[in-house]
C-alpha cells in the first residue's frame, strides 16, 4: 500500500451516531487494508498455496450462502405453522436483532469499553446496521460483498492475522448478548468455519428497559420478534 493512501474500516459506518437519550456512540475502525478486504488480495506465500486458499475460500463461501437460503426457506415454512412451541424446538433461530430499534426501547444509562475480549459466536445475536446482509447466524445473505468476504476468507485460510471485531454488549451474566458494530464479514466467515470463540473489541451498554430475547422463547411473544427484528424479506 501506498504512503499516501488511506485505509478505511472493513464497515464503514457513520461516525458519531447519536442515539436516543443524548447518547453520543463514537466508531471504532478496525487496521484491515484495503487490499486485503476490498480486493480480496492477501499477502500471498507462493503462488500455488494462494491459488488453493482462492479455491477453498470459494468453497466455503458457497457453503455459506446455501445454508444462509436453507435457512431462509426452513423458516417462511415454519412461519406457516400456527404454533406456540418455541424456536429453539423448531429448529429455527430468528434474524439478527436490530440495535438501533431496540435503542428505541431503552434508556441508555452509560456505555464504557472492556477491550479486547474472547467472545462466544453463539451469543452474538445482532447487528449495528446489516440486519438484511446477513442471517441470524451470520451466514451471507447478499451476493454484493462477496468479493469482501472471500478476501476475509482467504486470509483466514492462510493464517494472516485479523484484528479483533467490535462489538456492543448489552445485558450482564446468562442474560448477556452481542452485536455488531464492525466485523461482519470476519465473524461471517468465522461462523462458516465453525469457529467457536472470536476476539472483540467490546463495548458495554447499560441500559433500562425490557431485554426481548430473555423471552423470545416463551408463548406470545411473536409480535415482539417482528417489532424488534429486520424481516430481510421485506
Amino acid at each position: 500500500m501506498g504512503k499516501d493512501q488511506t485505509v478505511h474500516s472493513p464497515d464503514p459506518v457513520k461516525p458519531g451516531s447519536v442515539y436516543p437519550k443524548g447518547i453520543m456512540i463514537e466508531h471504532s475502525t478496525s487496521l484491515l487494508t484495503e487490499s486485503l478486504i476490498r480486493s480480496g488480495r492477501t499477502n500471498a506465500g507462493s503462488p500455488h498455496r494462494s491459488a488453493a486458499e482462492a479455491v477453498e475460500a470459494g468453497k466455503l463461501y458457497r457453503r455459506a450462502r446455501f445454508r444462509a437460503r436453507w435457512r431462509a426457506l426452513w423458516a417462511r415454512l415454519v412461519s406457516r405453522l400456527e404454533t406456540r412451541l418455541p424456536n429453539s424446538l423448531l429448529g429455527r433461530s430468528p434474524p439478527l436483532w436490530d440495535l438501533h430499534r431496540l435503542s428505541r426501547q431503552w434508556t441508555i444509562l452509560n456505555c464504557f469499553d472492556e477491550g479486547v475480549q474472547t467472545v462466544a459466536l453463539d451469543l452474538v445475536c445482532g447487528s449495528e446496521g446489516r440486519c438484511r446482509d446477513f442471517d441470524g447466524a451470520l451466514y451471507p445473505r447478499q451476493d454484493h460483498s462477496k468479493t469482501r468476504w472471500l478476501g476475509v476468507a482467504t486470509a483466514r485460510l492462510q493464517g494472516q492475522p485479523l484484528p479483533p471485531v467490535s462489538l456492543v454488549r448489552v445485558g450482564a451474566g446468562a442474560e448477556a448478548r452481542y452485536f455488531v458494530r464492525d466485523g461482519h464479514h470476519r465473524l461471517s466467515v468465522a461462523r462458516a468455519l465453525e469457529q467457536p470463540l472470536i476476539e472483540a473489541t467490546v463495548t458495554v451498554w447499560r441500559v433500562d428497559g425490557p431485554l426481548p430475547w430473555c423471552r423470545a422463547s416463551t408463548a406470545g411473544q411473536n409480535a415482539a420478534l417482528e417489532q424488534l427484528t429486520v424481516d430481510p424479506a421485506r
